[in-house]
């Protein structure tokens, strides 16, 4: 491990959560089906669909939690203790949280929570505000919009505990992490960034 690697791995998380922020895509089509059984579709063409984002918000998320092992190996070159990170990391909600979700994104399941609060993502939910709809068509049982500004379009990705608990939105969290390793965690480790 030398700091090339965790510039490299740094670099990597950077580049992934740039790519989230492109909002622009194919688009996608949702299938609804009313209290009569009638199947009614909504196609959204010109932003990202949201398995899009899911994808690359989970990729994203799963490279911020493996910053600190990365953080950790640069520490213990430079000489310092790497239970430092880790005691960064068991003071800041933060970190716990993206740990939860990517260790469920990695296994599927949770069965040890940094957090202690079993951080569960929601589906996530998109946001088109009139303002960056082109056009919009009724069709039988069908909605088409076509998104002209994508950059008007917000995403949201609720993490909730086990219980239901709103623990903030991923989005928010993962740049609160990235924000943490480059001013703490980089220091701890004894290394320049």
């Amino acid at each position: 491990m030398n700091q090339s690697d965790l510039d490299d791995a740094f670099i990597r998380l950077l580049r992934l959560t740039s790519n989230i922020e492109e909002k622009a895509g194919k688009g996608f089509v949702d299938v609804y089906q009313n209290p009569q059984g009638e199947i009614y579709t909504h196609q959204v063409s010109g932003i990202k669909s949201m398995t899009d984002i899911k994808d690359e918000l989970l990729n994203a998320t799963t490279w911020a939690w493996n910053i600190k092992d990365y953080l950790k190996e640069m520490a213990k070159k430079n000489g310092v203790e790497p239970q430092l990170i880790e005691d960064l990391v068991n003071r800041t909600i933060s970190l716990q949280l993206i740990a939860d979700i990517a260790n469920r994104a990695k296994h599927g399941v949770l069965t040890k929570s940094r957090s202690g609060r079993y951080a569960r993502l929601q589906p996530l939910e998109v946001s088109i505000p009139q303002l960056g709809i082109g056009s919009l068509k009724f069709e039988d049982r069908q909605m088409i919009t076509l998104v002209s500004d994508p950059t008007t379009v917000t995403y949201k990705a609720k993490i909730t505990s086990t219980e239901g608990d709103d623990l903030g939105d991923l989005f928010y969290i993962l740049k609160q992490t990235i924000s943490i390793w480059e001013t703490e965690g980089f220091s701890i480790a004894g290394s320049s960034r």
